[in-house]
C-alpha cells in the first residue's frame, strides 16, 4: 500500500542528528586586583552530558573585544575554550565549524557576565556561570556523516561546572509535553464530538424543514396543538 511505501521510504532515510551542546563562561573575582583587571574568566563550548565533541567539531572560533590582544581566537582541540582576565562585560561571538564540510558553520553571540545577575548561576567558589544550552540540528545526509555518529543523550546525574541537571530538566519538559498533548487530544475528541452532534441535529433540522413544507408535523414535535375558533 501508500502507507507501507512511506513507511519503508522512511525508515531507509537517513536519520537527522540532534548534538546537545552548551556555550558559556565562568567567571571568578581575583584576590587582587591585576592592573585594572578585576576576574578571571573562561568561555567555552562544551557537552552537557560528557560527550567528545572533537569528533564532529573542527574549529571553535571566539572573537573577543577588540581591545585584547589577538582578539580572534581559533581553538581547534578540546577543551574549546579561552581563557582571560578583565574588568568588563561584553558579547563575544562563538563560530562552530565541523569536519564534515557539508554542513555550514553557526554561530552564537555570548553576553560575558562577570557579576552575579538573574542570568547568572552563583558557584561555592564565589565565581559565577552564565551558560546556553543549545541542540544542533544536522539534516539527513547520504551516506551518513561517520564524524556525527550518534545524537546525544543526556544522562542522569551528569553536572556542568554550573551544577544544572540539564538530563532531570529535559524530563520534566518531556512531562509538560506529554500532559500539553494530553490536554489537545482531550479537546480535539471534545471538539470532534460536538462536531458530530452539530451535524445530525443540522440533518434533523433539514428533515423537519422537509416535512414541513409538506404540510406534516414532524413526530418529535409531538401532536398538533388544537386551535380554538375565535369569540
Amino acid at each position: 500500500t501508500m502507507a507501507d511505501q512511506v513507511a519503508l521510504a522512511s525508515a531507509l532515510q537517513p536519520p537527522t542528528i540532534t548534538k546537545a551542546i552548551l556555550f558559556g563562561n565562568s567567571a571568578t573575582p581575583l584576590a587582587e586586583r591585576n592592573g585594572s583587571n578585576t576576574h578571571s574568566w573562561k568561555i567555552y563550548v562544551r557537552s552537557p552530558c560528557g560527550e567528545d565533541l572533537s569528533f564532529f567539531i573542527k574549529r571553535v572560533t571566539f572573537t573577543l573585544h577588540s581591545s585584547f590582544k589577538n582578539a580572534t581566537r581559533n581553538i581547534e582541540f578540546p577543551p574549546f575554550e579561552v581563557e582571560e582576565q578583565g574588568w568588563g562585560e561584553f558579547d563575544i561571538q562563538i563560530k562552530i565549524q565541523f569536519y564534515d564540510p557539508i554542513f555550514k558553520p553557526i554561530q552564537f553571540k555570548h553576553f560575558l557576565k562577570l557579576f552575579p545577575s538573574e542570568e547568572t548561576v552563583s558557584l561555592a567558589s564565589g565565581g559565577i556561570v552564565r551558560e546556553t544550552y543549545e541542540e544542533l540540528v544536522f539534516p539527513p545526509v547520504d551516506p551518513p556523516s561517520q564524524e556525527l555518529g550518534l545524537s546525544s543523550q543526556l544522562v542522569p546525574d551528569y553536572k556542568t561546572e554550573s551544577g544544572i541537571d540539564y538530563f532531570r530538566i529535559e524530563q520534566a519538559a518531556l512531562v509538560k509535553i506529554e500532559d500539553t498533548l494530553t490536554r489537545v487530544k482531550d479537546s480535539l475528541r471534545y471538539i470532534r464530538t460536538r462536531h458530530q452532534q452539530a451535524e445530525a441535529e443540522t440533518k434533523a433540522a433539514r428533515a423537519d424543514i422537509l416535512q414541513l413544507e409538506q404540510g406534516v408535523v414532524p413526530e418529535r414535535f409531538g401532536k398538533k396543538p388544537k386551535l380554538e375558533p375565535e369569540a
